[in-house]
């Protein structure tokens, strides 16, 4: 574990008086890979550590979108602890399933060569921000407003063009702290590093 972001997530936990969540920070520190594992097989934070790095910048992003509306409009001031929680759970969907292992690819002179890389082995496909809003219920009791933000945190990436799923979507999409948590995931994308680790093994 990194201990330089361990110590930030612990400060971030210390906002959060929320009954349960220090059972949830206990089952995930002794029961899953949260702390240790990638963000993503190909994509951003795809790495050792990953998920946590990934997690604190969306903390990060929040909190700073948070804080300039709330300026504007001093009455969201009640959201800060959603926007922490929120934030730094919003991904728990990608605990244990992980997998680092042996690859495959060809080289330029078409010979295969191997490379060490991550692939997924869910063993609980519920989806993405639903799986999340399940995992931390079994600890925390969510607000509604806390339910829809982690949920739709991925915004239409995961809504599709029309039905039933669209429209609760729309619907939800009217509540700032879903607003700031899509949001604050979105731009850490473009801080965050991605290693290709196909093309480390063909070099």
């Amino acid at each position: 574990m990194n201990s330089v972001l361990i110590e930030r997530f612990d400060k971030v936990i210390t906002f959060i008086n929320r009954e349960g969540v220090s059972d949830l920070v206990s089952w995930l520190k002794t029961e899953t890979d949260f702390f240790t594992a990638p963000n993503s097989t190909n994509y951003h934070c795809n790495f050792e550590d990953g998920l946590l790095t990934h997690s604190l910048n969306v903390v990060e992003y929040a909190l700073n979108t948070f804080n300039f509306t709330v300026k504007k409009k001093p009455a969201y001031e009640y959201m800060r602890e959603s926007v922490l929680l929120c934030a730094i759970f919003h991904d728990v969907c990608k605990i244990n399933q992980y997998v680092k292992g042996e690859k495959f690819t060809k080289d330029s002179n078409n010979r295969w060569v191997t490379y060490q890389g991550y692939s997924v082995d869910d063993p609980w496909p519920f989806g993405h921000g639903e799986k999340s809003v399940y995992l931390i219920n079994q600890f925390v009791k969510l607000k509604p407003e806390e339910m829809l933000a982690i949920r739709w945190h991925m915004g239409p990436s995961e809504v599709p063009q029309n039905g039933i799923t669209k429209y609760a979507y729309e619907k939800a999409f009217n509540h700032p702290l879903l607003k700031i948590i899509q949001a604050a995931d979105i731009a850490s994308g473009a801080i965050e590093e991605t290693i290709d680790y196909k093309a480390l093994a063909i070099r």
